[in-house]
């Protein structure tokens, strides 16, 4: 709509320099009322675009501020994680030597962890989950020393905030309409997840309530836009401005 109106700017020009050489009256009354009817119908189409643009602007400041929250989230996601860190250095400090005094807080840290993980992105949500499992169970069946553990579980929060900090391109099996997939994986952070199938259909990582979902995306410009961000990061270009389509509430307009 908008590449057509300079068209038709262009022919009321034309129309007008025609009725400047009309000789006959009635003609030239004709070719005016013409005109006024095309400047109206010019002026009702710039009135209808920008109302459209109005419209979208709105909706991209509302898809902006949902995104700003969802980031402050995680920014208090990677706080808390920060602070569990320090809680486990603060029992290690405590009493480094007590085996019964240390196992039940390790293990006490190692549950929020673990519910930590599982409420967030699911990237490798298993490996990660089961990597943790495997040190509670250990140590709860005493066969590990917790103070041991206690650096595992250092890293493993350490490795959770590195997670937050990369934007990468990786592969893992996940499930599309009851039918799993191995398909190609791009993470933003801890914020959103794009995947790409073997036959090249997109989709986003989507929080539903508690739960999170995969949904294949069938609009072809966020298909396009999903696309664009694969291409990007394949290239390296993993840093800059993205125009994407978030798994995010919908917007009122």
């Amino acid at each position: 709509m908008r590449s057509s109106t300079p068209l038709l700017f262009a022919l009321a020009v034309s129309s007008i320099a025609s009725v400047a050489r009309a000789d006959d009256p009635a003609a030239y009354a004709h070719q005016l009322a013409e005109l006024r009817t095309t400047v109206e119908d010019l002026s009702q189409t710039l009135d209808t675009e920008r109302d459209a643009l109005r419209t979208d602007l709105r909706a991209s400041e509302l898809r902006r501020t949902e995104l700003e929250t969802q980031i402050r989230q995680e920014e208090l996601r990677v706080a808390e994680l920060q602070r569990e860190l320090d809680r486990q250095r603060a029992a290690v400090m405590a009493d480094a030597t007590a085996y019964e005094t240390l196992a039940p807080t390790v293990i006490a840290g190692l549950d929020r962890l673990i519910a930590q993980v599982k409420s967030g992105l699911p990237y490798r949500l298993d490996e990660r989950v089961a990597a943790l499992t495997t040190v509670r169970d250990q140590v709860a069946g005493k066969l590990v020393d917790p103070r041991v553990a206690v650096g595992r579980v250092w890293q493993s929060i350490e490795d959770e905030l590195r997670l937050g900090r990369e934007n990468v391109l990786d592969r893992q099996v996940i499930t599309v309409g009851g039918q799993e997939m191995f398909v190609q994986v791009a993470r933003l952070g801890m914020v959103a997840m794009y995947f790409r199938t073997e036959d090249g259909k997109v989709g986003v990582v989507q929080r539903d309530g508690a739960a999170w979902s995969n949904r294949l995306l069938d609009d072809p410009q966020d298909a396009l836009r999903v696309n664009s961000l694969f291409s990007s990061m394949d290239k390296q270009q993993r840093v800059g401005w993205f125009e994407l389509p978030f798994a995010l509430p919908e917007v009122s307009q």
